[in-house]
């Protein structure tokens, strides 16, 4: 399945520079689901409202085709995949790895996932 998808990036007044090397990765340390490229799903009104809240209105939304296949760990529409995050989660806090650390992102935990080779996908929607 492909998917009209919106990535919201700060304006710097470049747009040749933001057509010629976008999207954008996300790197931040509490990015939602983990290092990678953030996309708005199919609605342009989520990418305009993050741009709104995200960059305080000095905001471009550039548009991809984004294909959804076995590859994706499918967070919307695959109720497998949903159930299977639920274990994962269950799994990490069973194992005592989350005791007495603070809170954990869920962003966190796919990185870390990622790092070890455990996680088989290469997007999440």
């Amino acid at each position: 399945m492909v998917v009209e998808a919106f990535q919201t990036v700060e304006d710097r007044d470049n747009p040749d520079e933001v057509e010629a090397i976008g999207p954008f990765i996300c790197r931040r340390a509490n990015a939602w689901l983990g290092e990678g490229y953030y996309f708005w799903d199919t609605n342009i009104d989520w990418a305009h409202e993050w741009g709104q809240r995200g960059y305080l209105n000095n905001y471009i939304i550039c548009q991809a085709q984004v294909t959804i296949d076995e590859n994706c760990f499918d967070l919307v529409g695959n109720l497998r995949h949903q159930r299977e995050l639920l274990e994962i989660i269950k799994v990490f806090k069973e194992s005592g790895l989350l005791t007495g650390k603070g809170n954990i992102y869920l962003g966190q935990l796919i990185q870390l996932m990622k790092n070890q080779g455990i996680f088989g996908y290469t997007c999440i929607r």
